[in-house]
């Protein structure tokens, strides 16, 4: 029986299951490849004024929107290294085959791929995979969520942390320096006094699966692109929220980001409002003189 014909057949939750099938299959073989090549060196090319991509960027996206055609192959798919195949589906996966290439071009463990389901056009199903995502016990993390299902890493329910004071809390910063230092340096100073403590781990994909695992709490990105708000799924099944610097609800086409574990996601949202909304100048100059 073919593909379409077993989505004929099947609810979607029962039609969900069976994509998570095909993208672990597909994130594991990918990942495989990533982890062998770690320490080698790697060929690098330019995709844009910011952007670097490797021949294992490429090499990971080959595996990855293979094994998905083969299986779906009615399905559209968007992937971050110009691949897009429109066939009219209401489904389209949003690819992003290793999400932190400066990192991985350098051996450091903070990176990750991407891979996320659109029914139309919302998440319905998200996966993280982070090939040296638990260090200590030397083994991958894979995260998958499912739309109204939850958030589970390497099979284990995952949560939120539950801190309530935004002076505990740890935040992690995405924001692209190269692209706009101003800007990035602007959110660092409003933000790192209000909190515990800024960390900079220079990938979407790991920093979503923080914020949903506990281990960070706050995370306000700019710059993002469809493929990686696939973690936003994460964080909301995970007890969550997300929303952009105004306080709306996250689209694919959102590009800043606030995701947190819910109580003081709005006294965020306030800080920007009151302190990061000020005009090109009057912000400079009060970074200057505080």
């Amino acid at each position: 029986m073919t593909m379409q014909k077993l989505e004929d057949h099947k609810t979607i939750d029962e039609l969900i299951d069976l994509y998570e099938l095909i993208a672990v299959r597909a994130v594991e073989k990918a990942g495989s490849i990533l982890k062998d090549a770690f320490y080698a060196k790697k060929e690098r090319m330019v995709k844009s004024k910011y952007e670097i991509v490797t021949d294992m960027d490429l090499r990971s996206q080959k595996i990855i929107v293979s094994t998905i055609r083969k299986f779906v192959p009615e399905h559209n798919i968007l992937s971050e290294e110009d691949v897009e195949i429109n066939k009219e589906s209401v489904f389209t996966w949003i690819i992003d085959p290793l999400d932190g290439t400066h990192n991985y071009m350098d051996s450091r463990y903070s990176f990750g791929i991407n891979v996320g389901l659109l029914m139309e056009k919302d998440f319905i199903f998200s996966l993280s995979y982070l090939p040296f995502g638990n260090r200590l016990e030397g083994g991958r993390e894979l995260y998958i969520s499912k739309k109204g299902r939850g958030t589970f890493m390497n099979d284990k329910h995952s949560r939120v942390s539950d801190k309530t004071r935004l002076s505990d809390m740890t935040l992690l910063l995405n924001s692209s320096i190269s692209r706009d230092p101003d800007s990035a340096s602007a959110l660092f100073s409003i933000l790192v006094h209000k909190l515990n403590r800024v960390r900079i781990p220079g990938s979407a994909a790991v920093e979503f699966c923080y914020i949903a695992s506990g281990r960070a709490d706050v995370m306000v990105a700019q710059y993002l692109k469809p493929y990686d708000l696939v973690g936003c799924l994460h964080v909301e099944e995970a007890g969550g929220k997300v929303t952009d610097f105004y306080g709306n609800p996250v689209t694919i086409n959102t590009h800043s980001i606030v995701a947190s574990n819910g109580p003081c996601h709005d006294q965020i949202i306030e800080i920007l409002q009151r302190e990061f909304f000020v005009p090109g100048a009057q912000r400079v100059s009060r970074l200057l003189t505080h």
